[in-house]
């Protein structure tokens, strides 16, 4: 099952835990918020990555969900 990762930037402080441990998906901006490099995630070691960094964030402003399935060509 593929997964992609959402951020509630409502919600982000900017702690940035989430860079930290998922570097291969998020990046920071200049004002330490997250931005995404890609929402879905096709390997497991990047799903591993997201979930841990889901479970760090201090106030829970990302969300890993299935992806929706890609309707062939």
């Amino acid at each position: 099952m593929r997964f992609q990762l959402r951020i509630d930037l409502e919600r982000c402080t900017g702690h940035g835990m989430c860079a930290l441990l998922a570097p291969s998906l998020i990046d920071l901006d200049q004002w330490g918020f997250p931005v995404l490099r890609h929402e879905s995630l096709p390997s497991e070691a990047e799903a591993r990555s997201a979930r841990r960094a889901v479970a760090a964030c201090p106030v829970a402003a990302l969300k890993l969900e299935p992806a929706a399935p890609q309707r062939p060509r």
